[in-house]
C-alpha cells in the first residue's frame, strides 16, 4: 500500500459473503505516515459486545484488505493495525457503526495514527486558554475560552472526527472562560460557571442546543472541582468574584436545581474531587488563604468529613485519578511556593491510608490526566519547573517498579499550560487548551 494511495484507499469488510459491504476509509494526519516501516496491515471487525466477527492480515504492500463476517443487527466496530513483526506501529478504530443492509455499501472513517504519539487533529478558531472540552458520542465541543487579545469567547465550537474540522456550535449567551463541563449518562451535559456574577451559572447541552438552567449557582465560579454522584453533580470550592469559595452544591442532573450543602472546612481552589465507593467523593488538597493543603475529606451523607489521613506533600492544581484497584492517584501539582511537583501519592479510600507512589518523569502542575484502558494514566502538559508550558507527556504505570512510576511518551505538538482531555468513541484522546490547535493521542 503506497503512502499516497492509503490516504484515499478503501479497506473492504464484506458482510455475509458479499451481501453487504462495510468499507473503512483511513484518515491520516500530517507528519510521519502511520505505514512508514510497517510490513503488515490487519483489519478486525467486532460486534456490539466486542467479540470478533472476522479478521484479516495482508502485506503492507498489498492494494487492499477484506474480511467476511456474518450480518448482525447490532453495530460494528472496525480496527486497523499496521505492524512490523510483532510490534504494532499504528492503530485506528472506528466508532460503532450500524451493520450494512443486504446489498448496501457503508463507508466508515477510521483515524490511523502512530501508537503512543500525538498528531494534529484540527486547527481551531477557539481561544487558546481556558477552553473546556466536552465529548458526547461522536462529537466534541470546545466551550468558550480567552483569546490572545484578552477577549473572552461567548461561542462553542463543534468538531466531528470524520470531517476533521471545527464549526460554530451553540452560542453560550455570554462570555465564558475556564468553565467546567460535566458529561451526563443520558448524552447531555452541564456547563458550570465560567461567566460573570450576573450570568446564570449552569447551562445544559442537549440535542445540539445550550439551554440556561434554573439552578441557583454562581455564574462566575471557576477553579473548583465537580464529580458525578448517583445522577447528581457535586461541586466544591473554587473562586468567585469576591475571592476563594468554601461552597458545596449538589445539582440535579438536568441542572434545574442546585442545593447548597455544608461548606468545606476552608475556602479553597485548585482541589480535586474523585468519586469513590457507591456514593462517596474524595476531596484532596487545594490552595486556601494559608497556602497549599494536605488535607483529605470524604463526602458522606451530604457533608465532607475528615478522611483520617493526609497527603504528605501540600499541593494544589494536581490531578486525582481513580485507578483500577480502587485507589486514587494524586499526581503533581504545585507546592505552597508555587513550585511544580513530581511527587505522587496513592490514597486508599477503603483502608483510609495514603502511601507514596513512584514519581512522575517531569514535575508539572496545572496539567491534565486520564486513565487508559490498560490501567496506566496519561498525563499531559501543565507548567514545568522553569515556569514554562510543557509539551511533554508521560504514562504513569502502576506496574513499574514496586511503587509505579512515570515514563515519558511522545510529546505533544504544542506546549500547553492548561490542557483539557476528552475521549472520543473511537478511543482517540483529544487535547485542547493552551494552544490554538487540537491534537489527538492514540495508544
Amino acid at each position: 500500500m503506497s503512502r499516497a494511495a492509503l490516504v484515499v484507499m478503501l479497506l473492504h469488510c464484506l458482510g455475509c459473503d458479499g451481501k453487504g459491504h462495510l468499507e473503512a476509509r483511513l484518515r491520516v494526519a500530517a507528519g510521519t505516515h502511520p505505514l512508514a516501516g510497517a510490513d503488515t496491515v490487519s483489519l478486525l471487525v467486532a460486534g456490539p459486545d466486542g467479540a470478533p466477527l472476522g479478521a484479516s492480515r495482508v502485506a503492507a504492500s498489498s492494494d487492499g484488505i477484506s474480511v467476511s463476517s456474518p450480518v448482525i443487527s447490532g453495530p460494528l466496530t472496525l480496527t486497523v493495525e499496521a505492524s512490523r513483526g510483532a510490534d504494532v506501529l499504528a492503530r485506528g478504530q472506528s466508532c460503532a457503526s450500524p451493520a450494512p443492509a443486504v446489498g448496501a455499501r457503508l463507508t466508515v472513517d477510521v483515524p490511523l495514527q502512530l501508537v503512543g504519539s500525538f498528531a494534529p487533529a484540527a486547527e481551531s478558531p477557539a481561544a487558546a486558554d481556558g477552553a473546556a472540552l466536552l465529548a458526547l458520542s461522536e462529537q466534541l465541543f470546545l466551550v468558550g475560552g480567552t483569546f490572545a487579545t484578552g477577549a473572552v469567547s461567548a461561542q462553542s465550537q463543534s468538531y466531528a472526527p470524520g470531517a476533521g474540522r471545527f464549526t460554530n456550535g451553540p452560542s453560550l449567551g455570554h462570555p465564558t472562560t475556564h468553565a467546567l463541563v460535566m458529561p451526563l449518562s443520558d448524552g447531555t451535559a452541564l456547563v458550570l460557571g465560567g461567566g460573570s456574577a450576573r450570568s446564570l451559572g449552569v447551562a445544559r447541552y442537549a440535542q445540539g442546543e445550550l439551554i440556561d438552567a434554573a439552578a441557583a449557582f454562581p455564574g462566575d465560579w471557576q477553579d473548583g472541582a465537580a464529580v458525578m454522584l448517583n445522577g447528581q453533580v457535586l461541586c466544591a470550592g473554587g473562586r468567585v468574584a469576591t475571592g476563594l469559595s468554601d461552597g458545596v452544591w449538589l445539582l440535579l442532573g438536568d441542572g434545574s436545581a442546585a442545593d447548597a450543602q455544608a461548606p468545606l472546612p476552608s475556602a479553597r481552589a485548585g482541589l480535586t474531587l474523585t468519586a469513590v465507593g457507591l456514593d462517596g467523593a474524595l476531596a484532596a488538597g487545594g490552595l486556601d488563604s494559608g497556602g497549599a493543603r494536605t488535607d483529605l475529606y470524604l463526602f458522606e451523607s451530604k457533608a465532607f468529613v475528615p478522611f483520617g489521613a493526609a497527603l504528605s506533600t501540600p499541593r494544589h492544581h494536581h490531578t486525582a485519578t481513580l485507578l483500577t484497584d480502587g485507589t486514587v492517584l494524586v499526581a503533581g501539582g504545585f507546592d505552597g511556593a508555587g513550585v511544580p511537583l513530581a511527587s505522587v501519592e496513592r490514597v486508599d479510600p477503603v483502608r483510609r491510608v495514603v502511601v507514596a507512589g513512584g514519581p512522575l518523569s517531569t514535575a508539572r502542575g496545572g496539567h491534565a490526566a486520564m486513565l487508559l484502558a490498560d490501567g496506566r494514566v496519561l498525563l499531559v502538559g501543565g507548567v514545568g519547573a522553569g515556569g514554562e508550558p510543557l509539551a511533554e507527556a508521560e504514562l504513569w504505570d502502576p506496574s513499574f517498579g514496586g511503587e509505579g512510576g512515570g515514563l515519558p511518551t511522545g510529546s505533544m505538538t504544542s506546549a500547553r499550560a492548561t490542557p483539557s482531555l476528552a475521549r472520543l468513541c473511537d478511543g482517540t484522546i483529544l487535547v485542547a487548551g493552551g494552544a490554538p490547535t487540537v491534537e489527538a493521542y492514540r495508544r
